[in-house]
């Protein structure tokens, strides 16, 4: 039996996905198998400290593989392929260096997206420019109006960054699926005054 399609089916609806960003300090391309090496390095340069912050649990272990990585990325990609989900990989200006990945996706739960984010310990100087670009970014070229960043509470300095940037706390349902989050919220024309 073929079921009914939800009502905010992931982005398929759009007429066309927006151009990636691309600043004086960084680019953002579609994440893909092509990017393994340059994630898997950039993964494993600061996996202590992601798996603390993002609550990662186990994830990505020790014995973790470039091989097992591709797979990871070929899952991203699928996704993005299907307009389910985006993930970017976050490039430096000569794309020789990967310094973090970006998730976007749809969140119900504020009929806007949601948007996820991690850095490498080198770029987290420019962690800041890197939020308020994509915040830009995702507001104007995929205008969505709405959109939720969630940290966990070990995430201390994501929150803070958040907040600095004008995000202004948002109260998750309590059974829903970012209940355990510190969720901060950005309006589209309220960021960046």
């Amino acid at each position: 039996m073929t079921q009914a399609p939800r009502q905010h089916e992931p982005w398929r609806t759009l007429a066309s996905i927006p151009e990636p960003l691309e600043t004086e300090r960084f680019v953002l391309e579609p994440l893909a198998p092509r990017h393994a090496a340059l994630d898997f390095a950039a993964l494993m340069s600061c996996r202590g400290r992601l798996r603390i912050e993002l609550q990662w649990g186990d994830w990505p272990p020790a014995d973790f593989t470039l091989d097992l990585n591709r797979q990871d990325l070929g899952e991203h990609y699928g996704e993005f392929v299907r307009r389910e989900a985006f993930a970017y990989t976050v490039l430096s200006v000569n794309r020789e260096q990967c310094l973090g990945c970006v998730y976007l996706e749809r969140c119900e739960e504020i009929d806007g997206g949601q948007l996820a984010f991690w850095v490498i310990d080198d770029a987290l100087d420019h962690e800041a420019e890197l939020v308020e670009q994509m915040l830009r970014w995702v507001h104007q070229k995929w205008a969505i109006e709405r959109l939720v960043l969630p940290f966990h509470q070990t995430n201390q300095r994501g929150i803070t960054l958040a907040r600095n940037r004008g995000l202004v706390d948002w109260e998750s349902p309590p059974n829903g699926p970012l209940a355990k989050h510190v969720c901060l919220l950005s309006v589209a024309g309220g960021l960046l005054a």
